[in-house]
């Protein structure tokens, strides 16, 4: 049997655990959008002073937040979660899909209370303050995502300070970069070269693994921003794969002798 659900004990739903360099966490803050229009929530996981700008997008998965936070395709956007309840299944150490958390900031309608599974061994907005990101929920994510749908992506502004007006948040989401001109691939590809011998593990597709006939094949994977599972699908398939940073020379790579070259998705 699975470990019982747990409450976050002594806090209401959607405030964050960690008041970051705050000495109290404000029960309140906005997401600006480029716009003009202005939704107000509840901030949780890391309670910053400065206002945390990026591109707004929408992601319509049921599950996999926590995969979802750590795709670098993500990098340098604020990420807004469709299916109106995140956080009842807690984090954990497995369900990573890169070295770190590259969204600039996480948007849902509803933090879940109560966190019930027995892979669970972090809050999601303990996870979160840990690693810098902050988080709001109790917002209409539906509205975002309409508006969203009709005009495409918006940069936004996340903000916790209640003495900065409506009105500069706008004119700062209208004037912040967002992922135009950024070359965000530099900053997410691993700069070290190495070989990448994980598979699905436990995750194996339910109709089987697809044994390997004849030799395994050698490829080279140019990371992009990819995630680790891409590369875990690639060993499942029987290559032996050697990852590069994007910048990589074709030289280099032709130097390795592959038998063929991967190159990944990533930001922007």
């Amino acid at each position: 049997m699975g470990s019982p659900p747990r409450q976050r004990a002594g806090r209401p739903p959607g405030v964050g655990g960690y008041n970051g360099p705050m000495s109290q966490t404000p029960t309140s803050a906005r997401l600006a959008l480029a716009d003009g229009s202005i939704f107000t929530a509840r901030p949780f996981g890391w309670i910053g002073d400065d206002p945390v700008e990026g591109e707004v997008c929408f992601n319509t998965s049921m599950t996999g937040y926590q995969e979802i936070l750590t795709d670098p395709s993500y990098a340098g956007q604020i990420v807004t979660m469709t299916c109106p309840q995140i956080g009842n299944y807690g984090t954990n150490d497995l369900d990573l899909e890169s070295r770190q958390i590259f969204v600039k900031g996480f948007v849902v309608r509803e933090l879940s209370n109560i966190v019930s599974n027995y892979r669970s061994q972090k809050i999601l907005e303990d996870w979160l303050a840990e690693r810098r990101v902050t988080g709001l929920t109790g917002l209409d994510t539906r509205a975002v995502t309409r508006k969203l749908r009709t005009t495409g992506a918006l940069n936004g502004v996340i903000c916790t300070d209640a003495s900065v007006s409506d009105a500069d948040l706008v004119a700062r989401a209208r004037a912040a970069t967002g992922l135009v001109g950024v070359d965000w691939v530099s900053r997410v590809t691993q700069r070290d070269q190495r070989r990448w011998s994980m598979g699905l593990g436990d995750w194996a597709p339910l109709q089987g693994r697809i044994e390997t006939v004849g030799e395994r094949m050698p490829i080279v994977a140019i990371d992009c921003g990819m995630k680790w599972n891409i590369l875990r699908n690639l060993v499942e398939s029987g290559c032996d794969v050697e990852v590069v940073p994007n910048d990589e020379p074709a030289g280099a790579i032709l130097e390795r002798k592959p038998r063929g070259v991967f190159v990944s998705n990533g930001p922007g």
